[in-house]
Parts: structure tokens; C-alpha cells; sequence
């Protein structure tokens, strides 16, 4: 049947991709896309297939079709606002992480995208409360910790960047970033 050709091509391209083989899993979505062109869980991964070889246009196209598609589905909508993010059209940025934590107040990794675009836009005391939003919701965030002491040291703040670097390290003594960041 045409759903089990489909779901032998996007199985063989999640492992073509698992196995870092993209042009073969590009070769497989593209199979799948042929026999389903409704299918948007292959255009997230053709998309992500895109992005590993280096083809953002393409990685665009690719997500925003699956966006297209399937509308709510934050993951997708969460990256299409990191590539507009990277390619500096922070309105439409803005516009979906706005709705993405609209729908899931609680999804951490939009927050963190939102706590980016606020240090992006230089309106760091936002980017700050993001971040420590973030570390209380889950204290193992490593990066929020570093980020958040990154934005007090800008603000000349030291006291309290030590202060957030130190408990990032009592939180997670395993990474070394904190320590590191705490020498320098």
C-alpha cells in the first residue's frame, strides 16, 4: 500500500540521517514526499536534513511547508523562529515565539529563543528575566546560567554574575562551563 511504501522511505531516511548519510535520507524524503505530499513530519526532517548540509533556503522551504501543513506543531514553528532569528527578521520571530508561548507558556526552549531575541534586541533586563524564569523551572539549564551571567556582567553586575555562575556549577558539577566562566 502507498502508506507502508511512505513509511518504509521516511524510515530509512531517519536512519540514513541517524547514521549522518543526509544525501541518502534527502533521497528517501523526497520518495516519501512523492507518495505523500501531505506528510509533515517528512518535511521536518527534509528540513533538518537541509540545515546539515548547509542549505538554508532549502531548510526554510522545508519547515515552512511543515508548518504549513501542520500548524500546531510548536517544534517546527520553534525553529522556523530560530532561523528567522538568524537571519535577522526579528518581527516574524517575535510573531511565532509570541504564539508558541501563548499555546505552551512552560516550553523552555521557547523561552530560552525569546530570552535570545530580547539579548539580541539589547533589551537585556527582558533577556535577564527570561533566563531566570528558565533556572527556577529547571535548574540544570547550564546555558541560561551562562547567558544570565553574561547579561550582569555587560551590566557590570559581577557580584551577582558569580553569584548565578556558582550556583549553576552546585546544580550541575559536571559541567565545566561554569568553572570555567567563574576563572575568567
Amino acid at each position: 500500500s502507498d502508506k507502508d511504501q511512505k513509511m518504509t522511505f521516511f524510515n530509512k531516511a531517519t536512519d540514513c540521517f541517524n547514521k549522518n548519510d543526509y544525501l541518502c535520507a534527502k533521497t528517501a524524503l523526497e520518495k516519501t514526499i512523492e507518495i505523500d505530499p501531505d506528510f509533515a513530519p517528512a518535511y521536518v526532517t527534509l528540513g533538518e536534513v537541509y540545515l546539515k548540509l548547509g542549505d538554508i533556503q532549502n531548510t526554510f522551504r522545508a519547515y515552512l511547508k511543515a508548518a504549513e501543513l501542520s500548524p500546531e506543531t510548536l517544534e517546527v514553528q520553534m525553529r522556523l523562529a530560530a532561523l528567522y532569528m538568524l537571519n535577522r527578521e526579528k518581527t516574524k520571530a517575535f510573531e511565532i515565539l509570541q504564539n508558541v508561548l501563548r499555546r505552551s507558556p512552560d516550553n523552555l526552549n521557547a523561552t530560552y529563543l525569546m530570552a535570545e531575541f530580547f539579548a539580541i534586541e539589547n533589551d537585556y533586563d527582558q533577556s535577564a528575566e527570561l533566563f531566570k524564569t528558565i533556572i527556577n523551572k529547571d535548574a540544570s539549564q547550564v546555558r541560561a546560567y551562562l547567558n544570565l551571567a553574561a547579561i550582569l556582567i555587560r551590566k557590570c553586575q559581577f557580584d551577582e554574575a558569580e553569584k548565578f555562575l556558582s550556583a549553576a556549577h552546585t546544580h550541575n558539577p559536571s559541567s565545566l562551563h561554569p568553572l570555567i566562566a567563574l576563572f575568567n
